[in-house]
């Protein structure tokens, strides 16, 4: 029903209620019981299995299951108290957030690295863990479950977003507060004073009609109702996009003098950021060491840059930034990438990096593409019958095909037995994941840590089940109307917009329909952007060595 992974492990909702996680366990974060690592799923609870889950989320070395009740259990590392149960003892099993006065009413869950986060029914926050640098934002620098804004609580909180030492909430009146680290001006509040209580967006001048917020490492970036976006923070290589590579404590124009317009969709690269605009077009900026800016040069930009140059590339309807390089998925179905090509990366049959997009498939094109991804140093495509294709890097297996030779050309996952039935697919670094239209999961390439999930630590080159075939409940009942929100989980969040799903420009998601299943926890969503057109819609998406799904809601 939905995975999410932290540090060096990763857990599954399954459609009963119940969790299982797998890989490193030394503190405990499988919540099996033990301290033992695991590269097969694990029952969270163990003996005991812990029911009634609806949610889960996965932070450096602990975890968190928001449960039907309104209440939380957290298990793993506690050296911080980022458990919340008042202690500072790392737990193998799950304990109640609060201890013996549990936090009640919870609606969400956002779990940093080493502090965790609540949204309340009532629009406030509670936060606990670590808070050297007072990213619990209760105006103190104790680690215990505390409330956001302390004596006076933040609340209208629509969305959370934990980073590395501080996290962000936008409000229901389109505003935002930071709190927690800001070394190079990452909470937007004018300074670079750390605080442990929230600040103002915009400090004074207070940034306003927000519609999505993303705390990220030692950066943030908003993305307004108008279509222009706001970043701040560091800017060492220009990726706030403002025409120099000066970090700034406040928000600054995402253009600068010459704002960009008409943004539908945002998709941050290593050091480099790509913008999606409503004409279909696209704008890059930042480090453009391996031409991954795509606008026909290697030179870097702090201001946004044409993708395709002189000849801009046209048509696109979705972008994925890797690390040096990036893709785009055009609306007749075929994909174009630019930048580095050390290992194959873009596709096009060489190992040439190219600075202006090339065609995916080269001399043949791939064409039928639903979704891309870019990864470390390889991409994948999901088609519009169900199977993929992937290319590049593949030491490790991470193309899928069998193998363990890299391919400047696509190749099939699955190799001479195709993997089918395929409705999300997401690259990590050297790994990459799909999900099936059975509610089941596929994984293949690296698996130092058990990250595949398969009951082994070797890495495979060809699709492995994740816990063996375990599947959520995909049998869909009868509609129910859901609104949509943003949601964000570490470094990133994106509005889920119309254009990212290829209608046409201008037409924004306004509600989806949810038909449940017959346990009640999984189902199929129906997204509507536009009143003649229907969607079923799942989503995978994989960082690094780890990987999440959002599936169904």
């Amino acid at each position: 029903m939905a995975l999410s992974a932290g540090g060096s492990h990763s857990c599954a909702l399954l459609a009963d209620g119940t969790a299982r996680c797998w890989g490193y366990n030394y503190s405990g974060q499988l919540g099996d019981g033990t301290t033992v690592s695991s590269p097969s799923p694990v029952v969270v609870g163990g003996a005991t299995p812990l029911t009634d889950i609806v949610a889960l989320s996965a932070g450096g070395y602990h975890s968190c299951a928001l449960l039907a009740d309104g209440t939380a259990r957290c298990w793993g590392n506690n050296w911080a108290g980022q458990l919340g149960d008042g202690t500072t003892t790392d737990s193998a099993s799950p304990v109640v957030v609060g201890g013996a006065t549990p936090l009640m009413d919870i609606v969400a869950l956002s779990v940093g690295g080493y502090h965790s986060c609540a949204l309340v029914a009532d629009g406030s926050a509670r936060c606990w863990g670590a808070n050297w640098s007072g990213q619990l934002g209760d105006g103190t620098s104790t680690s215990s479950p505390l409330v956001v804004g302390g004596a006076t609580p933040l609340t209208d909180i629509m969305a959370l977003s934990a980073g590395d030492a501080h996290s962000c909430a936008l409000l229901s009146d389109g505003t935002a507060r930071c709190w927690g680290a800001n070394w190079y001006g990452q909470l937007g509040d004018g300074t670079t004073t750390d605080s442990a209580s929230p600040v103002v967006v915009g400090g004074t001048s207070p940034l306003t009609d927000i519609v999505a917020l993303s705390a990220g490492g030692v950066h943030s970036c908003a993305l307004l109702a108008d279509g222009t976006a706001r970043c701040w923070g560091n800017n060492w290589y220009g990726q706030l996009g403002d025409g120099t590579t000066t970090s700034s404590p406040s928000p600054v124009v995402v253009g600068g003098a010459t704002p960009l317009t008409d943004i539908v969709a945002l998709s941050a690269g290593w050091y480099h950021s790509c913008a999606l605009l409503a004409d279909g077009t696209a704008r890059c900026w930042g480090d453009n060491y391996s031409g991954q800016l795509g606008d026909g040069t290697t030179t870097s930009s702090p201001s946004p840059v044409v993708v395709g140059g002189a000849t801009p590339l046209t048509d696109i309807v979705a972008l994925s930034a890797g690390w040096y390089h990036s893709c785009a998925l055009l609306a007749d179905g075929s994909a174009r990438c630019w930048g580095a090509n050390w290992d194959g990366q873009l596709g096009d049959g060489t190992t040439t990096s190219s600075p202006s997009p090339v065609v995916v498939g080269g001399a043949t094109p791939l064409t039928d593409i639903v979704a891309l991804s870019a990864g470390w140093y390889h991409s994948c495509a999901l088609l519009a019958d169900g199977t993929a294709r992937c290319w590049g890097a593949n030491w490790d297996g991470q193309l899928g095909d069998g193998t363990t030779t890299r391919s400047p050309s696509p190749v099939v996952v699955g190799g001479a037995t195709p993997l089918t039935d395929i409705v999300a697919l997401s690259t990590g670094g050297e790994h990459s994941c799909a999900v099936l239209d059975d509610g089941s999961a596929r994984c293949w390439g690296d698996n130092w840590a058990g990250q595949l999930g398969d009951g082994t630590r070797m890495s495979s080159p060809s699709p492995v089940v994740v816990g063996g075939g375990d599947a959520a409940d995909g049998h869909c009942g009868p509609q129910r109307r859901e609104g949509l929100h943003l949601r964000g989980t570490g470094r990133w969040q994106r509005p889920l917009l119309g254009r990212q799903l290829g209608w046409p420009a201008g037409h924004w998601c306004l509600w989806a329909s949810f038909h449940p299943s017959a346990s009640g926890r999984a189902g199929c969503a129906t997204v509507h952007c536009d009143p003649a057109e229907r969607r079923r819609r799942s989503y995978l998406r994989a960082g690094g060595r780890r990987q999440c799904a959002l599936l169904g809601r």
